[in-house]
């Protein structure tokens, strides 16, 4: 479960209606509807809820960044 603490009552309502849509296209089109400025509310609240996600997943071993460590 994806949990974002601090965002105001227009960004739940808009967090609450990202989660609504069920398709990227959908997203598009919810997106092209908007105003400028509910627009870039809805951009910030989307990448958080992107970020809230990543910061879920499991790293793994992380080989990649460790080779990366030993060479600095």
């Amino acid at each position: 479960m994806i949990e974002i603490h601090g965002l105001s009552e227009r960004q739940r309502e808009i967090a609450d209606m990202l989660w609504t849509l069920a398709s990227t296209q959908e997203l598009r089109e919810w997106f092209d509807s908007l105003d400028r400025d509910t627009l870039f509310d809805a951009y910030i609240v989307h990448q958080m809820m992107l970020l809230a996600f990543l910061d879920q997943e499991p790293l793994g071993r992380m080989k990649e960044a460790n080779q990366i460590i030993d060479r600095i």
